[in-house]
């Protein structure tokens, strides 16, 4: 159900019973979060949880790696969940203002076919094709 005024929210939160049956209401959790990428060279050495606890509605933040051959490099760039429709156009990580941007995620791609939308496990193509063909078609 969706509702446009928090009051209503509240309401429908505290309710126990709906025409006589017992009934449990509970947030949608997609629909009632967001994702943002903050990124700033002093966040470097910073840990994920110090976001979750630093940042009011903060519930989760995951850094960004990236891959050099075999090792692995984290970087100054950290993915935000909000307990928020929308994130917020600004974060203060300790003293520090730092702007948020919309996080766009990677699409979905599978890597027998080379299509987008689904994943190798669920691929219906009969035979592995090459990517370098995929690329000229």
């Amino acid at each position: 159900m969706e509702v446009k005024r928090k009051s209503d929210e509240e309401k429908l939160i505290g309710m126990k019973e709906l025409g006589g049956l017992k009934v449990k209401v509970t947030k949608d959790s997609y629909l009632n979060t967001s994702r943002g990428v903050i990124n700033h060279r002093d966040l470097r050495g910073s840990r994920e949880e110090e976001f979750v606890e630093w940042i009011p509605g903060v519930i989760s933040a995951r850094r960004i790696e990236i891959k050099r051959g075999e090792e692995r490099i984290k970087t100054n760039t950290y993915v935000l969940t909000f307990d928020s429709p929308t994130p917020p156009s600004e974060v203060k990580a300790g003293y520090l203002p730092v702007k948020v941007r919309p996080y766009v995620p990677t699409p979905m791609r599978c890597f027998r076919c080379h299509r987008f939308g689904h994943e190798r496990d669920r691929c219906r193509a009969r035979e592995r094709l090459c990517e370098m063909w995929r690329a000229w078609a």
